[in-house]
């Protein structure tokens, strides 16, 4: 195929915008380097496997959490959250995000303490708290998640990692 042998940038660009061969796009987009043209690229693309393709070769955090905040597709979506470097940026979609896939994808990357039991001990949904709850290192915050948790395998995630004896007595006893 002739597309193969093409490296001039502006041509590729120019094919992957504009041609109607959803192959000879995803050829063309493959090959370019160019972080504005990947990103025009990606803003006019509707293929998701090539939308999935350029969003894992952008670099540019603003485009990254513009895609993880309001592009359609959720799986594009995390490959975006995934990128992003700031843990704020990462707090901020959490706390917006209805989707609770999307959410534990930003509690995966979270690292602060106080955040993780917030969201162990008030997200909605069971997979987004015990994705907190296995990040937590706090057994005092791990042992009020016990007591105040519903759901048996978050209980049981946060129980593994608590050996603080008194702790474990407070649990038993509640």
């Amino acid at each position: 195929r002739i597309i193969e042998k093409i490296t001039n940038e502006l041509i590729l660009f120019n094919v992957a915008a504009s041609d109607p061969n959803v192959n000879v796009r995803r050829t063309a987009s493959e090959k370019i380097s160019d972080q504005k043209e990947l990103i025009k690229i990606f803003r006019t693309e509707t293929d998701k496997a090539i939308k999935t393709n350029i969003i894992k070769k952008i670099e540019s955090q603003e485009v990254l959490e513009e895609v993880a905040r309001n592009e359609s597709d959720t799986t594009i979506r995390k490959i975006a959250l995934s990128k992003i470097e700031s843990e704020d940026i990462i707090k901020s979609l959490l706390e917006n995000e209805s989707d609770k896939y999307i959410r534990k994808t930003a509690v995966e990357k979270i690292e602060e303490q106080e955040f993780l039991v917030k969201i162990a001990l008030s997200d909605s949904a069971k997979e987004v708290r015990k994705a907190a709850v296995i990040k937590i290192k706090d057994q005092a915050a791990l042992s009020k998640i016990v007591i105040n948790e519903s759901e048996r395998d978050i209980c049981e995630s946060a129980l593994a990692t608590i050996n603080n004896q008194v702790l474990l007595y407070d649990i038993f006893i509640n």
